[in-house]
């Protein structure tokens, strides 16, 4: 049904209009109203087709009504009412979009002519309103369809034969001889060395628009791919660097990699080999890598001077080694001479720098190397600069402390029972024990059973039952306050281990001791 709206500041007339023509042999709904306001107040809440206005009405008049139509429901099909045969008033209204208008008094004849020209007119325009969302729906579904399609494409497919055919199943058309393009751009938080990196902001492709050519397979949080379709090289570098212009900013650096131009049956394996890309890739950022550009391959670069770092390190020069090594770092990745192989191998290769180092000041180094780089064997441990900077801060740190620990006078048992008496309060472990003095457990074990016949676990227990002994002959000292100082935070706990070294409750030690 379609709703038509009379709008005339005499009841009478509307009484009259009302009884003249049964409405609803047309398909209508009437409603009426006297004034411009009540007319703005039913349309607000009512949807109206159909709008037959009066001119001449008092406060308000009819063109008043007119306007707000056009402006608020643009789609009322209007005609007016007009006790005046003036082109004047014919034009204005015309201009304000009315399709007709009616002489007074009103022939029956004419208003079913205005009436029916306005219905022939709803219809036409919801048959297209219909029409464009069906496209719109259809359009969204066919682009549903394709982006399951291409991932398919992407994730297993590289027959020809086989493509065709799951085309040809989905109702898509491959045109032959077209060629493809594959974007893959990721947002990474920016290199800010020495301070922790911030978390990246997400990417939002929704500022992008539509782009045509250009479909977006999948995105997530922090990366997008995009397949492109029939673009020139030069239209695929514009559009990588219409991606680099809308999200670059401070708070993080992009990684832009493309595929080249490739027939269908290939983007699975231009798919891998630009993830690859983005694998290898460590320092080149906020710029567009295409995969086979020699511009990006890594060249030679400047041989680290390995030999002048080990004399300033035998000459205790920690802070500026690590300083050294970092700018040269920085003066790499501007040659282009980074990715993350050369990365992970420098690496291993300031490892080796250390042992060397500590060998030469006598001290064995092996164990405590493996444990300090024994998480880092992997190439994806160097999945940027700042990362690789951040593990060489904490190797060359660690490496430094354990040297000045090593150099000094005492054993290493002794060392060892130090730390524990001045963390005994502390909840230690054995593992936080042996990781301050970066050695597997296993190992330090093996180190103090060789030096006093005692292994870690058994050290710790001794030194803890020293210091509840040493507490429990200060007779003001409560058994609560000696367990925790002991180490132990359930008083049950520490009476069951006391009892076991020593044969006897805590509170019988401290009477058999404190006895005349």
């Amino acid at each position: 049904m379609k709703h038509l709206l009379i709008v005339d500041d005499e009841a009478l007339i509307l009484e009259w209009l009302s009884t003249q023509l049964d409405w609803s042999l047309n398909g209508l709904v009437l409603h009426t109203a006297t004034s411009v306001r009540q007319a703005v107040a039913l349309m607000e809440c009512q949807q109206i087709h159909i709008l037959l206005s009066d001119i001449e009405m008092p406060q308000e008049d009819g063109f008043a009504l007119l306007e707000w139509t056009r402006a608020h429901r643009p789609n009322v099909i209007m005609a007016f009412v007009t006790c005046h045969d003036e082109f004047a008033y014919v034009q204005r209204a015309m201009r304000l979009g009315a399709i007709d208008y009616l002489l007074k008094p009103i022939q029956i004849e004419q208003l079913t002519t205005v009436i029916a020209s306005a219905i022939q007119k709803v219809d036409l325009q919801q048959n297209r309103d219909t029409a464009t969302h069906q496209q719109i729906i259809w359009q969204q579904n066919h682009g549903n369809i394709r982006r399951a399609f291409f991932s398919k494409v992407l994730s297993s497919i590289t027959d020809p034969a086989t493509i065709a055919a799951d085309a040809a199943k989905q109702e898509l058309v491959l045109l032959p001889g077209r060629k493809y393009s594959l974007v893959y751009l990721l947002r990474l938080p920016p290199d800010t060395y020495p301070q922790p990196p911030k978390a990246a902001p997400p990417l939002d492709i929704r500022s992008l628009g539509s782009i045509e050519h250009v479909m977006t397979v999948y995105t997530e949080t922090n990366a997008c791919l995009f397949l492109c379709e029939d673009l020139s090289e030069k239209e695929l570098q514009r559009f990588c660097w219409r991606l680099i212009d809308t999200y670059r900013n401070a708070d993080s650096q992009l990684g832009c990699y493309r595929s080249n131009l490739c027939a269908i049956d290939e983007l699975l394996q231009a798919y891998q080999q630009v993830k690859q890309l983005h694998k290898d890739n460590v320092a080149l950022f906020d710029c567009v890598l295409v995969l086979g550009d020699p511009a990006w391959d890594v060249a030679g670069g400047t041989p680290a001077d390995f030999s002048e770092w080990k004399a300033m390190l035998l000459a205790t020069q920690w802070t500026l080694v690590e300083q050294r090594m970092i700018s040269y770092l920085n003066q790499q990745a501007a040659q282009k001479a980074l990715n993350r192989e050369v990365t992970m191998r420098f690496y291993q290769n300031v490892a080796a720098l250390l042992y060397s180092v500590l060998d030469e000041k006598g001290i064995k180094a092996h164990q405590f190397i493996a444990t300090i780089t024994q998480e880092d064997t992997s190439v994806q441990d160097f999945y940027a600069l700042y990362r690789l900077k951040d593990k060489l801060h904490t190797l060359l740190r660690a490496t430094f402390s354990y040297t000045t620990l090593m150099q000094k006078p005492q054993s290493l048992a002794e060392r060892v029972a130090d730390y524990i008496r001045e963390h005994i309060e502390e909840d230690l472990t054995c593992i936080a024990i042996s990781e301050h003095f970066f050695f597997h457990p296993d190992y330090l074990t093996r180190l103090l059973k060789q030096e006093t016949g005692q292994s870690l676990l058994d050290l710790y227990s001794r030194i803890r039952m020293e210091v509840a002994c040493k507490l429990l002959a200060q007779r003001e000292t409560p058994i609560t306050l000696v367990a925790q100082s002991a180490g132990y935070r359930n008083i049950s706990h520490f009476s069951r281990m006391f009892r076991l070294v020593y044969g006897i409750t805590p509170s019988e030690y401290r009477k058999k001791l404190l006895e005349p």
